[in-house]
C-alpha cells in the first residue's frame, strides 16, 4: 500500500515521522527505535508526494496517527473541516484529487484573509485609543481639563508592496467610534466571573 501526502499551504512543510513497524506489519522492538532520529520528508507548497515506498497498512496507520496532532486530515475528512488551517492531506493508494486539493487551499486562504482583517481592525482600534489618549494628555498639560467632545476617528491601512506571486494589494479603512460599547463576552455556564478576569472587565 502507498501513502500520499499533499501540502495545501503556501510554505514548505517538513514531514517528520517514525517507522515503528516492519514490512510484515510487526511492531519493532522499542530498543531499536527509541533512540533513532525521526525520518524527514520535505513537501513543497502546493505539491504532494508519496511518503516512503510500498508499506504495510500498520505502518501507514501508525504514521497517520503520528501526524494527526499536527493537523493532518484525510481526503474523506475534507467536507468536515473546522476553522483551522490544514497543513497536510493524506490519501491511501491514490493521489489527493485536484478538486479536494483546491478546496483545502481555498479554505486555508479564506482563514488567512479573515485573520488578517481581524488583526487590521484591532490595530485600528488600538491606534485610535492611543491617539485619543495622547491628545487628552496634551490638553491636560496646557490646562484644559475636559477634552472636546469625541468624534468618530477614521483610520486607514494600505499595503503598498505587491508580492512576487501577483497578489492584490490591501487597501481598506476602519471607522472607530469611541462611544461605541465594547465587545460583549459570551455568558459562562454556571455564572461567575470568567476565568482569568480581574477587578476591571476587559
Amino acid at each position: 500500500m502507498r501513502l500520499y501526502l499533499a501540502n495545501p499551504t503556501r510554505q514548505e512543510q517538513i514531514i517528520c515521522y517514525r517507522v515503528d513497524f516492519n514490512k510484515d506489519g510487526e511492531r519493532l522492538e522499542s530498543d531499536r527505535t527509541r533512540f533513532q532520529p525521526a525520518r524527514q520528508q520535505p513537501v513543497p507548497p502546493g505539491r504532494q508526494i508519496q511518503l516512503g515506498g510500498d508499506m504495510h497498512i500498520h505502518q501507514i496507520e501508525d504514521i497517520i496517527e503520528q501526524l494527526k496532532p499536527y493537523g493532518l486530515i484525510g481526503v474523506t475528512d475534507v467536507p468536515r473541516m473546522d476553522r483551522k488551517v490544514v497543513p497536510y492531506i493524506f490519501n491511501i493508494d491514490a493521489y489527493v484529487p485536484l478538486k479536494t486539493f483546491k478546496e483545502v487551499m481555498d479554505h486555508n486562504s479564506g482563514i488567512h484573509i479573515q485573520d488578517g482583517q481581524h488583526r487590521r481592525a484591532a490595530a485600528a482600534v488600538a491606534s485610535s485609543e492611543l491617539v485619543q489618549q495622547t491628545i487628552a494628555n496634551q490638553l491636560m498639560q496646557v490646562g484644559i481639563e475636559q477634552p472636546p467632545a469625541e468624534a468618530a476617528v477614521e483610520v486607514s491601512y494600505e499595503q503598498l508592496e505587491q508580492s512576487e506571486a501577483g497578489e492584490r494589494t490591501i487597501a481598506e479603512g476602519y471607522r472607530v467610534d469611541p462611544n461605541a460599547p465594547g465587545p460583549q463576552q459570551a455568558p459562562r455556564r454556571g455564572g461567575g466571573r470568567p476565568k482569568g478576569s480581574r477587578n476591571k472587565p476587559k
